[in-house]
């Protein structure tokens, strides 16, 4: 977790004058921009089938069932 808490300081980093040129252009314009984005991530988060099976529990007849094939 603290990986990808000091990756996501480093990207600010990069992505901080592109945000202050973009709010230059239009106020909510950065706004909008990470909207969309947070949307994009919704989207894949729900369609992604590795994040839709996170928490399931594997029930021992599954894993037999497996091995058997």
């Amino acid at each position: 977790m603290a990986g990808a808490v000091g990756a996501v300081n480093g990207v600010n980093v990069l992505f901080a004058p592109f945000a202050v040129a973009l709010y230059e252009v239009s106020a909510s314009a950065p706004f909008l921009l990470e909207s969309a984005v947070l949307a994009g991530l919704l989207a894949y988060a729900c369609l992604s089938p590795t994040l839709s099976n996170v928490g399931s529990r594997v029930t021992t007849e599954e894993i037999n069932q497996e091995s058997s094939i």
